[in-house]
């Protein structure tokens, strides 16, 4: 049987912008400990990673697992939310063409936010089947 660590962290984490040294060191131990034989991460390919570099130290493999442009077009995966919604409820609150930052219930329209955080959510939902498919090889 074949076992998946499931790690939710930022980018600027895993890119090592934020905390590397205790990242890398939290990886490293769970990789050792568990006999574990690849890396898989959600983040775009060839990115340079903390996950990269210790797989490459450790002498296993790493792999990028979240699915391109062009996949998630073949699977039907919402791409380019934001630019749906506002096409979709532009008309009815102009504000949101000036797309938040940091989109939230607090920086859009009630409405807006209830339909752009519903497609986000089915996007990942979507995305993180690919991850298990990626992982569980």
């Amino acid at each position: 049987m074949k076992i998946a660590f499931l790690f939710g962290t930022a980018h600027s984490i895993q890119r090592g912008e934020l905390c590397p040294k205790l990242f890398e060191s939290t990886l490293q131990g769970i990789s050792i400990n568990n006999r574990v034989d690849a890396i898989a991460e959600e983040i775009n390919d060839g990115v340079v990673t903390v996950a990269s570099t210790l797989a490459q130290k450790l002498r296993i493999a790493h792999l990028y697992a979240d699915p391109g442009y062009k996949e998630r077009i073949e699977r039907r995966i919402a791409t380019d939310i934001e630019l749906c919604v506002i096409n979709e409820f532009g008309n009815e609150f102009p504000e949101i063409r000036l797309w938040p930052r940091e989109p939230s219930g607090e920086t859009l329209p009630p409405k807006v936010w209830k339909e752009y955080s519903k497609r986000v959510e089915e996007s990942y939902r979507a995305r993180e089947k690919i991850w298990l498919e990626i992982f569980l090889l």
